[in-house]
């Protein structure tokens, strides 16, 4: 697979290009309905709750203590290939 990043620096038009190419000839539709739903997002503008606040000081401590399932990037990418099929 072809790595953007690690090719070297492309300019703006370049990553254009490169994009229209990479998706005219993607097959997989949910690697399209992904960037699609990228592409589209549009930004939130929200605040936590209280409760919500206290939930995440929870989970800070709880990872800082060990208390927590973690994964590498490695694994989170082979689950995200497997469960995709990409």
């Amino acid at each position: 697979m072809y790595n953007l990043v690690k090719s070297k620096i492309m300019s703006t038009a370049e990553l254009k290009e490169q994009l229209h190419i990479r998706i005219d000839i993607e097959d997989n539709e949910k690697i399209l309905e992904a960037i699609y739903t990228l592409l589209n997002k549009e930004e939130v503008d929200f605040e936590l709750t209280d409760e919500e606040l206290l939930e995440l000081d929870k989970q800070t401590e709880d990872y800082l203590a060990g208390k927590l399932e973690t994964y590498s990037w490695e694994e989170v990418k082979s689950h995200i290939k497997e469960k995709y099929e990409i």
